[in-house]
């Protein structure tokens, strides 16, 4: 499983499509020089994000971090957060692939994300 992260950034913004199948986080380096990272999440599965009421963007992270998970730890993770659509078989559906990404954000909002696809392009320099 590799892992990759992004660390102390403030996230700018956040769009999801109409029918909630995409969604893109611009995060941007508190540090100098304020690069820019877009990461896209294609083919959502399941996607909470939890804030504080009354804060506004931009929202700090602390850490991003995503994954490219095995069958076995899909399999888990959707059991663990209860996703709710399930086969004959008792367990989670899952893409034909059976591997999820999964992407997790925490900070002044917090989030997770299981889908089929990440994109991430970096670093957009601002400066």
């Amino acid at each position: 499983m590799m892992r990759e992260e992004i660390t102390n950034c403030s996230l700018s913004a956040i769009a999801v499509s109409g029918d909630g199948a995409f969604v893109r986080f611009i995060l941007t380096d508190t540090a100098m020089p304020h690069n820019v990272t877009h990461i896209e999440c294609e083919d959502v599965l399941v996607l909470q994000i939890h804030r504080t009421p009354g804060d506004e963007l931009p929202y700090f992270v602390g850490e991003a971090v995503w994954t490219h998970l095995s069958e076995a730890e899909t399999a888990s993770k959707l059991s663990d957060i209860g996703y709710s659509f399930s086969g004959e078989d008792g367990q989670p559906l899952q893409p034909a692939s059976g591997k999820l990404y999964y992407l997790r954000f925490d900070g002044s909002i917090t989030g997770e994300i299981f889908c089929n696809m990440i994109k991430v392009i970096r670093p957009v320099n601002v400066e």
